[in-house]
């Protein structure tokens, strides 16, 4: 959005910017945010915006700022709290709890809890007061990390209106450029210009640990993938002959290790750097209300893009919005003139926003694609390389199945989850869809054996949709209050694990030290299978905030349940293939 930019804030310290709670919320809030008329005319006739005091210092909205753990120990403390009811919204937060807490003392919630040492705020959280209380939090939390620090309006403005510090009025400031909420994204920009000219695109560099990591796996693949009868023979015939075989580069396995290496390496420095500065705008959507409704969310997303600060959308399966910016509103018919005159200046106007806010929702499906193809090729083609040693190339004319059973497995299930918003329920059912799918896969077993050479290559095909359909009934298990808090390092533990035993036991196949029908090889490949699609589910199902709903007084007895079913899974596959390849031998 091209437009004249507006003067620096004035009296900015290493502020930062936030809107007062009023212009965020629903109606009611929003006025009082806003306060009454003659409170709004009287900030404005005092002049610029005035900061919080903290012991005689004043301190601006860039250090308003509240850390990751700071929010998860404020929710535990409502969800303590005998008083706080788990459906109130944050405008009944700040009037029940964040004012109480702090009357009298002139401070917001952010600097009250950091009087010794004010947060300096990388992150500035636009979002709407209608929504849940306790999933915005978790939302927040979700999408930001242990080292970043974020602004929330709520939570960082002065609330309580008792002149024991700036009202609401004097905090916003006369003009949009005084406020708190422009203020803290001009220091982020501020901040990241510091850290040189290109901060935004050097945040890219976080994503290089997981190409490398899917192109170590790409290299795992070749030599299963390629080993057949017609490579050989080229092999042999070219490869010996030119000695071109010594070429470190070709051979793939050293390179999937160098490639591996090289991640783990990056990844570890950038942990323990913290180089990239990662400031940013979090848009947080919601089920209750469209955030595209409400004029302040719209303006803040405005300035981020005039300002060149990235925006991004935390990880919700509420929708980002439908409603044009044009008819969005505040409350106070002042804010709202004001706001959109300076939309209506801007060359492109509402249309230029709108075309920001359609970038800021696409961001989602980016995520959601980036999802698909690391499914694919950590699953698919693991799949595909074990095949093709086993089976004949008129076999691989199924392959698109696989895909299929994928796509349309993987489509029901986002569904189902947006339509119940996340709230996946514990039930027997579930248990006996599960069995059901397990009689299947013996069932087709069974009829194999009868006829090997017709059903044969059936059965892997209808394995893999099976251990899907089993999959995404026991990601609700695992994602139960009592087992999801303290699973990140062991997820990847497991996976890693199992990982190093598949292609373990397929390289040590491939030189015909086990034989095809080692029990172990195949546990592997089944757990593989098995785990694989679990392991992704579940990693997106934390990431996006999906809650398991159970009468169990023990979720931790549920979830080992599942990981016990789990198992009997992957050993009766394992089994039934190993006797129906003896029988077919």
């Amino acid at each position: 959005v091209t437009c004249p930019q507006p003067p620096k804030p004035v009296g900015d310290q290493g502020g930062e910017i936030s809107r007062s709670c009023s212009s965020a919320g629903e109606g009611a809030y929003d006025e009082s945010r806003s306060t009454t008329a003659d409170s709004l005319e009287q900030g404005r006739r005092i002049g610029s915006a005035r900061p919080q005091v903290l012991k005689g210092r004043e301190v601006w909205p860039g250090h308003w700022g509240l850390t990751r753990q700071q929010l998860l120990d404020l929710l535990a403390r409502l969800r303590g709290d005998p008083d706080w009811d788990s459906k109130n919204i944050v405008y009944a937060l700040v009037r029940d709890f964040i004012v109480p807490w702090t009357r009298g003392s002139g401070l917001g919630y952010a600097l009250s809890v950091n009087k010794t040492e004010p947060k300096e705020v990388n992150v500035m959280v636009s979002h709407a007061f209608a929504e849940n209380a306790e999933d915005f939090l978790e939302s927040v939390v979700r999408a930001t990390d242990d080292g970043d620090v974020v602004y929330i309006c709520a939570l960082a403005n002065y609330q309580a209106e008792d002149e024991a510090g700036p009202s609401i009025a004097e905090q916003l400031g006369s003009e949009p450029s005084e406020s708190p909420f422009w203020r803290v994204l001009v220091h982020i920009k501020e901040s990241g210009d510091r850290h040189g000219r290109h901060w935004r695109q050097w945040a890219l560099v976080q994503y290089l640990p997981l190409v490398l990591l899917l192109g170590a796996v790409l290299f795992a693949c070749m030599p299963i993938m390629i080993w057949e009868e017609e490579f050989q023979t080229w092999y042999h015939g070219t490869l010996v002959s030119l000695d071109v075989i010594n070429w470190w580069w070709f051979r793939s396995l050293p390179c999937a290790g160098s490639l591996l290496v090289l991640a783990i390496l990056l990844q570890g420095a950038l942990c323990l750097t913290r180089c990239i500065y990662l400031g940013r705008m979090l848009v947080v959507p919601n089920n209750e209300i469209d955030i595209y409704t409400r004029l302040w969310c719209v303006y803040e997303i405005f300035t981020a893009t005039r300002l060149g600060v990235p925006t991004k959308m935390a990880p919700t399966l509420a929708c980002g919005g439908k409603s044009k910016c044009e008819s969005a509103r505040c409350s106070n018919r002042t804010d709202t003139d004001r706001i959109r005159g300076e939309i209506q200046a801007c060359e492109g106007g509402y249309e230029k926003v709108d075309a920001a806010i359609r970038c800021v929702m696409r961001g989602v499906r980016r995520h959601t694609v980036g999802t698909w193809t690391k499914y694919a090729i950590l699953q698919i083609l693991p799949g595909f390389s074990c095949f093709i040693m086993e089976h004949t190339h008129e076999d691989l004319a199924f392959a698109p199945l696989v895909l299929v059973a994928y796509t349309i497995t993987a489509c029901l299930f986002v569904s189902y989850v947006k339509r119940i918003r996340g709230r996946l329920h514990i039930s027997f059912p579930a248990l006996v869809l599960m069995f059901l799918c397990t009689i299947g896969v013996v069932y087709f077993h069974v009829v194999s054996m009868q006829e090997p050479l017709v059903h044969m290559k059936f059965v892997p095909w209808l394995s893999f949709f099976c251990t899907e359909a089993a999959t995404f009934i026991i990601v609700p298990i695992l994602i139960l209050k009592g087992s999801a808090n303290s699973v990140t390092f062991w997820r990847r533990t497991l996976i890693a694990a199992l990982y190093v035993m598949f292609w373990a036991s397929r390289m040590l196949m491939w030189r015909r030290t086990f034989q095809d029908r080692f029990l172990v090889a195949r546990c592997a490949f089944y757990a593989w299978k098995a785990t694989m699609p679990l392991y992704i589910l579940w990693t997106e199902a934390l990431h996006f905030g999906c809650k398991a709903i159970t009468t169990q007084d023990n979720p931790r007895v549920v979830a080992a349940l599942a990981w016990a079913i789990m198992g009997v899974w992957c050993l009766l596959c394992s089994g039934l293939d190993l006797w129906l390849w003896g029988l077919v031998s």
